[in-house]
């Protein structure tokens, strides 16, 4: 005979199911096997066979089937008594799926926030070489004289992703040829944009006095 899941008999002697009880909260089990026990006032003893409730996990009072952290959460001990027990996931890691004990880190090209499922991809424009970051902020503007086109770039393509000839690219930008007037725009008037290469950048063919340079996104001496 066994009594029923998520249940347990304390006392000695017991003489029937009448006398099961809950299990506590933080453990829990499956069927309990018991039988006549001539050594126990010839009542019946019960098998044990109870576990702790694991990492990842939270069993209330008569659980017979741990409950796993919901996705975005975890936890990292044992005894979990109820979901209040899982921690959302810290700020640049994620929980993808239930049951997690040990957040995973944000990888590259992406942001997490607290409490993430999945990664936020960094936008276009921008790109993150490493890994944990938390925040939006985190993704650092394409860097002056190139362009980021694709979303969650891990760092700038130097070589394919020059911005083109004919304009100005500031920081930020996701095109070639940017025309917001904030992450680039057309070589001004006066001057003449070459592709972004080394130190090369917008000259006054006339005075030759000073030099935008993409690569510093401002004015300077030659």
């Amino acid at each position: 005979m066994s009594i029923p899941p998520g249940t347990m008999i304390s006392e000695t002697g017991a003489e029937g199911l009448s006398w099961a009880i809950k299990l506590p909260a933080g453990w829990w089990a499956k069927e309990f096997d018991i039988t006549r026990d001539p050594a126990t006032y010839n009542g019946l003893a019960a098998t044990i066979s109870s576990s702790v409730c694991n990492p990842g996990y939270y069993c209330p009072p008569g659980t017979y089937q741990e409950v796993p952290c919901p996705a975005g959460t975890y936890r990292a001990n044992y005894y979990g008594r109820n979901v209040n027990d899982c921690g959302r996931c810290p700020s640049g890691t994620y929980c993808p799926s239930t049951g997690y004990a040990s957040p995973a880190a944000c990888p590259t090209g992406h942001f997490c926030p607290e409490g993430s499922i999945t990664p936020t991809v960094c936008p276009r424009g921008t790109y993150n070489p490493t890994t944990g970051a938390y925040d939006s902020r985190d993704c650092k503007k394409c860097d002056p004289g190139f362009y980021c086109p694709f979303l969650g770039q891990t760092s700038v393509d130097i070589v394919n992703n020059q911005c083109d000839k004919g304009y100005l690219c500031l920081g930020g930008s996701s095109r070639p040829e940017p025309t917001d007037g904030v992450s680039g725009s057309q070589c001004p008037v006066g001057y003449y944009c070459v592709q972004a290469q080394g130190s090369s950048g917008v000259i006054d063919p006339t005075s030759l006095n000073f030099i935008v340079s993409p690569q510093l996104g401002g004015l300077g001496l030659p």
